[in-house]
């Protein structure tokens, strides 16, 4: 989504940050935000999530 451009961008640039600092032996850490999302067989918790982060979270098969 045109929305989250930004971001898309953003994560590669941090990927090289982390490699680089591992080379250099220094220890990075980035508190990540972490969600759960509970609830029953059909509830909507997939949707709750693709609407959070803005992208389908994953295609059913």
């Amino acid at each position: 989504m045109a929305g989250n451009v930004g971001m898309e961008q953003l994560i590669p640039i941090v990927n090289k940050l982390q490699d680089a600092f591992t080379q250099l032996g220094v220890h990075m850490t980035l508190d990540l935000p972490q969600i759960a999302v509970v609830g029953g067989q059909s509830a909507g918790k997939s949707s709750v999530l693709e609407n959070f982060v803005g992208r389908i979270v994953y295609k059913y098969r």
